[in-house]
């Protein structure tokens, strides 16, 4: 366990991360959730982007025009069920 006896400096005097936790408080657990959210919000929007891509992309696709518009509609729960139960299954 000596990797989580990280050394942070406070004014010049080493301070062990276990008293810099309780400093940070209720802005230190908010920032770190945003972080959390911003990077699920990406990855979910490039998700639904690379589906949209591959649902125009597909050559003879018989329910592109149906896929689409589940797509723009449903956004992320749309590019699941893209996802599963056509890219998944053709692949």
């Amino acid at each position: 366990m000596h990797f989580l006896l990280l050394k942070v400096y406070i004014k010049g005097a080493p301070v062990l991360y276990k008293e810099v936790i309780p400093m940070l408080g209720w802005i230190g657990l908010m920032a770190a959730l945003m972080f959390v959210w911003i990077f699920a919000l990406i990855f979910a929007v490039a998700f639904w982007f690379m589906m949209l891509v591959d649902c125009l992309k597909r050559k003879r696709f018989e329910d592109k025009l149906v896929w689409v518009i589940v797509l723009l509609l449903l956004n992320i729960v749309g590019a699941a069920l893209y996802y599963f139960l056509v890219k998944k299954a053709k692949n």
